[in-house]
């Protein structure tokens, strides 16, 4: 676990007039301080800023309001004013400016794990340079030794941790491809088979119209030798009406010209006359 070393620190005692800006200044860091001890963190930043209005660039109250910030776990301001404090030229000051913000590297990052392990993993990089930076000007320091060790463990966790997810998302991602490919080639063999089904269907179609046209051919064929058949009959049946009446009219100017031939000609054995007897038959009289 994390070794915390929040200290905050005083201006050293110099003499002010009491109604002087430095004096104002120091009271409002003295009030901070003892709100910070007793866990009043909003009070304290409170006067902590009321100072900085007097003198922005101060390294202590831009360090106590950093320290007082990591308090409240808002690890961005207090990153803010924990930098602006490294313009001190102390260098025990600096040393445990740099120790802070390991921590609040730290915090910030970890606390990110689960939503952005990138940001995470920057975190934990920028909390080892941090507590590096301390060994560099105390490399006896015990707690700093620690974290360093600590966030190093961490910081190769959260890389396989990353990694690990990758191996996972890239599977996801091939299982996913695997699916998108079987659906695909499921899509295209239904594609293939509605297709083929779709060929059997206009060549039965097809095959269909042909018969159907075939049918039509032959239908109309047997019309048209039927039609024949009914000419040559009717011909053949006005040729024998033709031939009928031909022959009646033989029979009939036969006997015209048989009755001809009695009406001009002498009738022979028809009637006998008795030329013996020249007399006449007399005739009776009526009166």
């Amino acid at each position: 676990m994390l070794i915390l070393r929040l200290v905050i620190f005083l201006f050293l005692f110099i003499s002010f007039a009491t109604d002087s800006p430095a004096a104002s200044k120091i009271k409002d860091v003295k009030e901070g301080n003892r709100l910070y001890h007793q866990q009043e963190y909003d009070a304290s930043l409170e006067k902590y800023r009321q100072a900085l209005q007097k003198d922005s660039e101060s390294d202590i109250i831009n360090f106590n309001a950093g320290t007082a910030y990591y308090k409240k776990k808002d690890y961005p301001k207090s990153i803010e004013h924990l930098q602006k404090s490294l313009l001190s030229e102390n260098t025990d000051f600096k040393k445990d400016a740099y120790y802070n913000m390991g921590d609040a590297f730290y915090k910030w990052g970890i606390g990110q794990e689960e939503q952005n392990i990138d940001f995470a993993i920057q975190s934990l990089e920028k909390s080892l340079q941090q507590f590096e930076s301390v060994l560099a000007v105390d490399s006896q320091d015990e707690d700093a030794k620690y974290n360093y060790e600590f966030v190093k463990k961490e910081l190769e966790r959260l890389r396989k941790k990353k990694q690990s997810r990758q191996s996972q998302n890239d599977q996801k991602k091939k299982d996913k491809n695997q699916k998108t490919n079987q659906k695909e080639d499921t899509q295209n063999t239904q594609q293939q088979k509605t297709k083929g089904e779709d060929n059997r269907q206009d060549q039965s179609q097809e095959e269909q119209q042909q018969q159907k046209s075939e049918e039509q051919k032959t239908q109309q064929q047997e019309q048209e030798s039927q039609s024949n058949q009914r000419e040559q009959e009717q011909k053949q049946q006005s040729s024998a009406t033709q031939t009928q009446n031909q022959k009646q009219m033989t029979q009939k100017e036969a006997r015209m010209l048989l009755m001809d031939y009695q009406q001009n000609e002498e009738p022979q054995g028809l009637l006998k006359f008795d030329q013996g007897k020249g007399e006449e038959t007399p005739v009776l009289k009526d009166w």
